[in-house]
């Protein structure tokens, strides 16, 4: 099976979950590729070392733009602090890696505009990380509300960290909306 060589930015609670992620993706859903985890960005490479070794990552940077330079990283996962999302996914994207950025993708409509734009413009993959979209649990959830077989709902609770992800359950896998949207947005 093919590889899709990925580079996580980040080594926090979200970084450590896509970096498993990636390890167990290709045994939850069929998949032509698999992910290969390939370099673990952090602010320091000692401890980027560790991570990568505790996480089961081929190797690890303490300067994201070196995973970004990396030429066996295909795809990046941005698991790094909010305030980092935009520089990081841009410089992602014009280096040709496609990104799943976690959420929310940055402070302003102003700086997820230029994500998007920048995605546009280098014709890659771009998403959000609403992980809860394809989770089984969720669709089979979905079907069995949609199919109307345990009647109509009249009231639902959702743990306040998925609702994100159910609201964009109906829409397409989290990808990022168009730049227009967002940018009508951000004058308003």
């Amino acid at each position: 099976m093919a590889a899709v060589g990925f580079g996580v930015i980040g080594a926090g609670y979200m970084g450590k979950a896509h970096a498993i992620a990636l390890s167990q993706v290709s045994t939850v859903y069929e998949m032509p590729l698999r992910a290969a985890r390939r370099v673990i960005a952090t602010t320091a490479a000692a401890g980027a070392e560790r991570r990568a070794r505790d996480f089961g990552v081929a190797r690890g940077t303490g300067d994201w733009r070196d995973l970004l330079a990396a030429k066996d990283v295909q795809a990046v996962a941005i698991a790094s602090p909010t305030f980092l999302h935009a520089d990081m996914a841009v410089a992602a994207l014009e280096a040709g890696k496609h990104v799943i950025c976690e959420k929310p993708l940055g402070r302003t409509a102003r700086e997820a505009a230029a994500m998007a734009r920048a995605a546009q413009a280098s014709g890659r993959v771009a998403m959000t990380g609403f992980n809860n979209v394809k989770n089984p649990a969720t669709q089979l959830a979905r079907q069995i509300v949609a199919g109307g077989d345990i009647g109509e709902v009249i009231h639902f609770a959702i743990h306040a960290a998925a609702v994100a992800d159910a609201v964009l359950a109906s829409c397409d896998a989290g990808a990022w909306v168009r730049v227009d949207r967002i940018e009508a947005e951000a004058r308003a």
